[in-house]
């Protein structure tokens, strides 16, 4: 089925053999749009994952990846205080971004042309320390160096390029002072270069967040430079070129209490939302089952099975044993019942069938065997949804949240004032009506009301926002039922 994880390609199924845009990122991307957002598993990294797929096999399309993991604008900081060193974010994310850019520039073999381009690649050889930042070596760099980069080979080249010198007499300086030159440097090498891209994609901003005012800080900070050089210097100059940035939306609620990054996300961003109201009823035009067709086929065409072409999905899973009905008479098709008990996400139902090879089910697939996929999907899923929380709460309070709610297993529905109460007697008295709304938000719980509709926030229909009714019954997520029940 491809791997859970977008950047995974080591699977017998890659992401480039499947992938589909199925919400038209793509498109909105190379608009104005930069910022992808959605929930942990909606496809972000995908996104990231097939524009670089793209840049391989497209000569005039050059993209790269920047991650927390590997660069991380905190912990640079914090070793520049630790060594009486002050290292501003903005001007640290802006020397990130284009010194990036360059690297991307010098791959560019249709630049040979450009006059000392040798001495380009030379300067970014020489700093490569500070361009190609290693977490575990930009302690033992700035603790050797400090903050200055090698101005030498960076001089000859400017020189070369605009006819005059660098107004920097030293040999090296702080990196923050090169980033004006930086700046004029692209802009003119991109004027002669309008037929390729450059796109750098920041992914991976969720690890190590915890909602402290630092990480809101320094994620805002992102967001305004990302704006900046995308609208002010490579928009406004029509330069080819884009910085992404891929966020849960989770933290960006978080973000958007400042006016300034509220306005950002209303206008430069595009949420993944997978849930289709106006097609509840015609479940083979959904996108995510579409998704997982296009999956399933390619399975079966690479396994050399038969299949109904048109139907994948009807292959796959035996539809005759799902031939039921639910509470309300509506007839509940194989398809409806494994998505009810997922968070209508593309990550949900890759890792539903994750290595599903394993088991020698006969194909297709038995209603109780589909039950065996859903208990081993609940321990899977109730890790990552732990992982999730940590965004929001300590791991106290997740193990007494999920504790609380264990005693809601066997009830059809329960009160708001309930689970409140329950919270509070269990030591989360000061923010019981904060963590119900989060609960609520990561639809972990939902509204039923007295005819039996239930509201999730992940079912939040385009153009709405679904916010709890503590005047209504709350209901658990299906899969948190079947996740208490087995343990």
């Amino acid at each position: 089925m491809a791997e859970a994880e977008g950047e995974a390609n080591n699977s017998k199924i890659t992401l480039s053999e499947v992938f589909e845009d199925f919400l038209d990122v793509i498109d909105q991307i190379n608009n104005e749009k930069f910022i992808v957002l959605g929930r942990k598993g909606s496809g972000k990294s995908a996104i990231g994952e097939h524009i670089c797929n793209i840049a391989s096999s497209d000569a005039n399309i050059f993209a790269k990846f920047i991650r927390r993991t590997e660069i991380d604008i905190e912990h640079i900081v914090q070793i520049g205080i630790n060594e009486g060193e002050r290292i501003e974010q903005e001007m640290l994310f802006k020397w990130v971004i284009l010194t990036q850019i360059l690297s991307l520039i010098v791959q560019n073999q249709n630049l040979c042309n450009v006059k000392d381009m040798s001495n380009l690649k030379k300067f970014l050889d020489k700093n490569r320390g500070f361009v190609n930042i290693e977490k575990h070596e930009i302690k033992e760099i700035i603790h050797e160096r400090g903050i200055n980069v090698n101005l030498e080979y960076f001089k000859r080249f400017y020189t070369a390029l605009f006819n005059k010198k660098v107004a920097i007499k030293e040999e090296k300086a702080a990196f923050f002072k090169l980033i004006p030159y930086l700046e004029e440097t692209i802009s003119k090498i991109l004027i002669k270069d309008p037929e390729n891209s450059y796109i750098l994609i920041f992914d991976d901003l969720d690890i190590g967040y915890y909602k402290s005012e630092t990480d809101i800080l320094t994620l805002s900070e992102l967001l305004r430079i990302a704006k900046y050089y995308n609208n002010e210097f490579l928009g406004r100059n029509q330069l080819n070129s884009k910085i992404v940035v891929l966020l849960r939306n989770d933290i960006a609620k978080h973000l958007c209490y400042n006016a300034d990054t509220a306005k950002i996300f209303a206008s430069y961003a595009i949420e993944l939302n997978w849930y289709e109201e106006m097609y509840r009823t015609q479940e083979d035009r959904l996108k995510l089952k579409q998704f997982i067709n296009k999956r399933i086929a390619c399975n079966f065409e690479k396994n050399g099975l038969e299949y109904i072409k048109d139907k994948p999905w009807e292959s796959f899973v035996n539809e005759q044993e799902f031939v039921s009905f639910d509470s309300m008479g509506n007839t509940k098709s194989s398809f409806k019942y494994v998505i009810e008990h997922t968070f209508f996400r593309p990550r949900d139902l890759i890792l539903f069938f994750k290595d599903i090879d394993r088991y020698k089910f006969p194909i297709p697939i038995s209603r109780s065997n589909i039950n065996n996929l859903i208990g081993r999907f609940a321990n899977q899923i109730m890790l990552e949804i732990q992982n999730e929380l940590t965004a929001v709460f300590s791991e106290k309070e997740i193990n007494i949240t999920i504790n609380v709610l264990r005693a809601y297993r066997n009830k059809k529905h329960f009160t708001y004032e309930s689970l409140r109460t329950d919270l509070e007697n269990c030591g989360l008295k000061d923010n019981a009506y904060n963590i119900i709304d989060e609960l609520f938000f990561y639809s972990l719980i939902g509204n039923i009301n007295n005819h039996g509709d239930v509201s999730f926030k992940f079912r939040e229909k385009e153009g709405d926002i679904c916010k709890i009714n503590p005047n209504e019954n709350l209901i658990l997520h299906y899969i948190l039922r079947v996740y208490f029940k087995n343990n």
